[in-house]
């Protein structure tokens, strides 16, 4: 503030007022005056000063200025306790500097500074977020109690406020809590479900494993997508358990209505998992569209290249791979060339040839020995001889 705002206490004596002046103070309220810091917004620099040097005297931190830009330049700079506005600013209305001061700082308390009496402006303003009304001439014991209170309560408000956002918090970790439960609950139901086969015991997990490396492989490494990539890769064949074993486990062709009750698990995968996905709806749109194709031939709703989800296009590529290199109810492993040639020429027709690419790249890297499954590239000088190897996980 002005320096002539400091002076001349000694002609305020009969304004300070008896809670500060004498002993029986209350301390809590002498602690509020001492760390209380307030900015005065006036024009009439008489008035302003006024009130400056009163709230100092009763122990006010306190700051001036002569229009609302120059407030608000300050409020950028500092935080205070307490805007007092005057109404007759030059370059605002109070209103303006009101809605200006929360967006600088949501806890400042405001209070409205008028020579006019009236209680429907005073309504007015604080239906629009000011704390009080206060009419000039002001009485400096009535500003002080006024300004405590405005204190007071604005650290209750931050004190609810911090409540709120901690129960928030706690709730969120507890809702992320069970959700975790949930998903290993299901991912353990998966798991069982594919141990009452030879065939597809760990299925899932190699899977996991497979698209994890494809997606590092393709530069798909925000964790956020990593660990929806793995639980979608967990849960991919959750909605298996609603189709009849003798389905799953028939050794030979399907008919056209198995083959049509077989195309639903996706769809029983993702209402599985739509109600625990909340802010994650990349999830069960995952798991939906794990078996379209890139050229649009696929199911459950014909999408086609860049339309399907990535996490549902990697999850296809080590789908398959897991399925050609494993023994099923339906035929036996495929040999080296075949998984190989399978791969190459359903690069841009079922799959994406990009991810494709990250999986004959990994292979090649020697990287996947930890997959229980393994492809060796053995390469002539022509670069065409390819030769691929299953290899079982230790006992």
């Amino acid at each position: 503030m002005n320096p002539e705002h400091r002076n001349n206490n000694d002609n305020l004596n009969h304004l300070r007022p008896s809670a500060v002046s004498n002993g029986d103070a209350n301390d809590d309220d002498d602690d509020c005056c001492n760390t209380t810091s307030a900015i005065i917004v006036d024009t009439d620099d008489k008035s302003l000063g006024l009130m400056a040097r009163g709230l100092e005297f009763v122990g006010f931190q306190v700051a001036t200025a002569y229009t609302g830009t120059d407030a608000l330049r300050k409020m950028s700079l500092e935080q205070f306790d307490v805007l007092l506005a005057d109404i007759g600013l030059s370059d605002m209305s109070a209103l303006d500097l009101m809605k200006e001061a929360v967006r600088t700082d949501p806890a400042v308390a405001i209070l409205i500074v008028s020579a006019v009496e009236d209680v429907n402006l005073a309504v007015e303003y604080i239906e629009h977020g000011a704390y009080d009304y206060i009419v000039k001439p002001f009485d400096l014991a009535d500003v002080t109690l006024r300004i405590r209170q405005a204190v007071r309560d604005r650290a209750a408000k931050q004190g609810l406020i911090r409540l709120q956002r901690d129960l928030e918090r706690r709730s969120l970790e507890s809702c992320q809590a069970i959700k975790s439960v949930f998903l290993s609950s299901l991912a353990s139901l998966s798991s069982a479900h594919e141990a009452k086969s030879n065939h597809t015991k760990d299925h899932s997990l190699r899977v996991a494993r497979i698209s994890s490396a494809l997606a590092e492989r393709c530069n798909l490494c925000d964790q956020r997508f990593s660990e929806t990539l793995r639980t979608a890769s967990l849960l991919h064949d959750i909605g298996k358990i609603g189709v009849p074993d003798e389905i799953l486990a028939k050794p030979g062709p399907l008919s056209d209505m198995e083959f049509h009750v077989i195309k639903t698990y996706p769809l029983i995968s993702e209402s599985i998992l739509k109600p625990l996905s909340g802010d994650d709806p990349d999830l069960p749109s995952i798991v939906r569209h794990q078996h379209e194709r890139w050229d649009g031939r696929g199911y459950p709703d014909g999408l086609k290249g860049e339309e399907i989800p990535m996490g549902a296009r990697i999850i296809a590529v080590a789908d398959a791979f897991d399925a050609m290199v494993c023994d099923r109810p339906y035929r036996s492993r495929l040999p080296s060339n075949r998984v190989i040639e399978i791969l190459r020429d359903e690069r841009g027709h079922q799959w994406d040839r990009r991810v494709v690419d990250a999986l004959l790249d990994y292979a090649a890297s020697g990287d996947s020995s930890d997959l229980g499954t393994r492809l060796v590239l053995a390469r002539d000088a022509s670069l065409s001889a390819v030769t691929l190897r299953s290899l079982r996980p230790a006992a």
